[in-house]
């Protein structure tokens, strides 16, 4: 993502919320077991299409949500009017 790179990452299964910060499949690999981390290891290793396209979908998603400014003011807004940060996608 902001390494110009594909992601791909285990989603624990007592924080489904994590599945919500970026769109599995297009902009991020989630996975819950070892055979399927392979299997998505896998299907990136050998597309580099799909590498690239999820690499420049993931970096439009976190430059429009998640940035340290977008944190910095989301806090703002909690301390000063009460309104909890939502950092999940809509």
């Amino acid at each position: 993502m902001a390494a110009a790179t594909p992601a791909v990452s285990w989603l624990p299964q007592n924080r489904p919320e994590c599945a919500n910060l970026f769109k599995n499949g297009e902009e991020i690999e989630l996975f819950s077991s070892p055979n399927e981390l392979l299997l998505l290891l896998t299907k990136q290793a050998n597309n580099y299409e799909l590498r690239n396209l999820q690499t420049i979908a993931a970096r439009k998603t976190l430059l429009k949500m998640h940035t340290s400014r977008h944190r910095i003011n989301q806090y703002h807004e909690w301390i000063d009017k009460n309104i909890a940060p939502t950092f999940y996608l809509p």
